[in-house]
């Protein structure tokens, strides 16, 4: 540096007035000629720093070897509320809270002193400065020291981080929520980087790994993940980060010891312009999911066995009189496969005359709107195929787990044979009593209970009353003992 700029005692006596006269200039861009700063720092890095720095939205401070403000930036009238002019030749000191003045006046001494020209703000911890309003702000500060013909001088460079602590409290807030949410739920949840490395865990997911949060942050999947696992899962993890929404299940014995059923879902990252940045995944034990829907498959089975040995029919249908199922001997009974009778109706299947129908839905309604139980005898039913058998009914409501209608069971069962036969009995009967009651003699027959059972019109004459009151009647309550003994003897 050229010693004929050095700056002299006048110059060093210049009024205070004069030298922020000067800072002014230098601030509009129009560095004054000849003045104690600019002969003093022209060419080097202080000349920089007044200059260039001047305008600089940080805070820029330069103080002499007492640590005097000698130059203070627009960006440090921003942050601090003082003008030039207030902090002018004054201790740094007065930008400090009061709390730790003492304490950062060693850290400067101390630096004065050392051999190190310059500390970085990534270097220092979190400072504080103090405004003039009386409030004390977050920033970070590098520092460096320089010399001017023998002279020292400091340099600081200081950001206002108020809001960006700002933003990083709602951020930390947030996050704690998040954590809180998803630790509250009884899913693993994860997020993995494009590289497949951990973010993000939850207490589930340490439950199940037996890997804190902390511990999981920023190590790879395929190392935490037993192989196993890792195997099965990978191809899944793949298409995600390839931007594919994947969902699957699977079953695996976990760090924790227990083997689990889970469906996984993996939902990709994607920014704006395209990339896969990583997946968030979810994964849900569903064991005992799997396990009820096995036990009830199982049952379903077991209803469906026993439905279809049931050896009378069997129909179910809903709220519109639409059959959801039907056993086999129901299917045998009408002539149609259970399958093919899904959703069809009882006019759709041909079911019964017109008035047949009429009645079957009259008791359907009955059933469903009504709640009632129906049952009837021995009434005829014309099949599709014209045939016409008797049989006997039962409906009863069908009910969900509310107690609420929402269909029928009924029951079908084929009497004609026994109708037959039970005709062909009358028939019988009804000849017997005709021959027998053309013969003059007593004709009746007595069970082993001696009651009469049949009695011709002779043998009801005989004894003055007629058949049906007969018929049940003690032997000894219609005659003498004596006459009794005698027949007994027979």
């Amino acid at each position: 540096m050229n010693s004929n700029h050095s700056p002299n005692i006048q110059d060093l006596n210049k009024s205070k007035a004069q030298l922020i006269s000067e800072l002014e200039q230098w601030r509009s861009g129009k560095p004054p000629s000849g003045s104690w700063i600019s002969a003093g720092f022209q060419g080097g890095l202080p000349a920089q720093l007044i200059g260039f720095l001047q305008v600089a939205d940080a805070a820029v401070i330069l103080t002499d070897d007492q640590f005097r403000i000698q130059l203070f930036s627009a960006g440090a009238e921003s942050a601090f509320g003082f003008s030039f002019a207030e902090v002018f030749n004054q201790s740094i000191d007065m930008l400090l809270p009061e709390a730790v003045r003492e304490i950062h006046r060693g850290h400067l001494e101390g630096f004065a002193a050392g051999t190190d020209v310059l500390r970085l703000m990534g270097e220092r911890s979190e400072v504080y400065g103090h405004r003039k309003d009386g409030q004390n702000f977050p920033a970070e500060a590098s520092i460096s020291k320089f010399t001017v013909e023998g002279k020292n001088y400091f340099a600081v460079l200081l950001r206002d981080i108020s809001e960006r602590k700002r933003a990083e409290e709602v951020l930390r807030d947030r996050e704690n929520r998040m954590q809180g949410i998803a630790d509250s739920v009884p899913v693993t949840i994860v997020y993995m980087d494009a590289r497949q490395r951990y973010q993000f865990t939850n207490k589930m997911y340490e439950k199940w790994m037996g890997l804190s949060a902390e511990k999981a942050r920023g190590r790879a999947l395929a190392e935490v993940v037993p192989p196993h696992i890792y195997d099965k899962i990978r191809p899944h993890v793949e298409r995600a980060l390839a931007g594919e929404k994947v969902d699957f299940e699977g079953v695996s014995k976990f760090p924790d010891g227990k083997t689990r059923n889970f469906h996984a879902k993996l939902i990709p990252d994607i920014g704006e312009d395209g990339t896969v940045r990583g997946f968030s995944g979810m994964v849900e034990d569903i064991t005992e999911r799997k396990r009820a829907e096995e036990e009830l498959q199982a049952k379903e089975r077991l209803l469906e066995t026993v439905f279809a040995a049931i050896p009378v029919g069997v129909e179910v249908k809903d709220r519109e009189g639409r059959y959801l199922m039907a056993n086999d001997a129901f299917a045998a009974i009408i002539g149609r496969p259970p399958e093919m009778l899904k959703g069809l109706t009882v006019e759709d299947v041909g079911l019964g005359t017109p008035q047949q129908r009429k009645r079957i839905e009259a008791d359907d309604r009955k059933v469903i709107a009504g709640g009632e139980r129906v049952e009837g005898w021995d009434e005829p039913l014309t099949l599709p195929n014209g045939k016409v058998i008797w049989r006997h009914k039962i409906k009863v409501p069908l009910l969900d787990n509310a107690g609420n209608t929402i269909g029928l069971v009924g029951v079908i069962e084929d009497v004609t044979k026994r109708r037959e036969a039970e005709l062909a009995r009358a028939e019988g009967e009804r000849l017997l009593r005709l021959l027998t009651d053309a013969v003059p003699v007593s004709i009746c027959y007595i069970d082993r209970d001696e009651r009469y059972r049949f009695n011709n019109k002779t043998m009801c004459d005989w004894a003055g009353l007629d058949a049906d009151t007969l018929n049940g009647q003690r032997v000894n309550e219609l005659m003498s003992p004596e006459a009794y003994q005698k027949i007994r003897l027979i």
